[in-house]
């Protein structure tokens, strides 16, 4: 897949969808989409395909959504969103930023510590 490629799926996502134009262009969704829609994570065919028939991952207008199971919510498969990790296949943490945080802050709290500031 070639920059022009990118260009006219980007052209034709408002009036296509993508599986669509993914179809036109003969280049895989899962390629495509990562391309083309906000993705700071790669994700391999099969991991793509899996977490889209399950219903974990979502393609929205511009950007894919991953979904939290804590909150249960779908947010932006992006760096602001989400933590990296080695230890998952995809790379992203299984809960969302905010989630993360809060459960870290109840644990520390269950443990007698005191919430973590930054203090300059």
């Amino acid at each position: 897949m070639d920059n022009n490629d990118i260009e006219l799926a980007k052209m034709l996502l408002p009036d296509l969808p993508l599986n669509v134009i993914s179809d036109k262009l003969e280049v895989p969704l899962h390629l495509l989409a990562q391309e083309v829609l906000d993705c700071d994570f790669e994700l391999s065919e099969s991991v793509f395909t899996k977490r889209l028939a399950a219903k974990r991952i979502r393609l929205g207008e511009d950007s894919i959504e991953r979904f939290c199971p804590r909150c249960e919510e779908y947010y932006p498969l992006v760096e602001e969103f989400w933590h990296r990790t080695r230890s998952q296949i995809g790379g992203a943490h299984s809960m969302c930023k905010g989630c993360e945080r809060e459960r870290k802050s109840k644990m520390r709290r269950a443990q007698g510590m005191k919430p973590y500031k930054l203090h300059h």
